[in-house]
């Protein structure tokens, strides 16, 4: 993550080094996304399955949003003011 108004860059999540950790070729085009509270989201296939996983930009553990045994593709990340937080709709 870099921060502008201190010139600065740090690192807020490595993944492991095998392939189905990397950003997976199946969602590629939206596999990074900034989402609310200060939130990044990506997918990863690091279970062996494609989901999407959240960190905070101030780095620590992903958390798995998309648990079970199926690939999850075509989803919009969306913040709804009612909802106050991520929202996870069918692309």
């Amino acid at each position: 993550m870099y921060d502008v108004a201190r010139d600065s860059g740090h690192e807020i999540w490595k993944s492991e080094a095998g392939l189905d950790d990397s950003l997976p070729q199946l969602t590629a085009d939206a596999s990074f996304q900034f989402g609310a509270k200060n939130r990044i989201v990506f997918a990863s296939e690091q279970d062996g399955w494609n989901h999407l996983y959240s960190v905070a930009t101030t780095g620590g553990p992903a958390t798995l949003l998309t648990p079970g045994k199926f690939e999850t593709e075509d989803v919009t990340l969306s913040v709804r003011p009612d909802f106050g937080d991520l929202f996870l709709e069918p692309g």
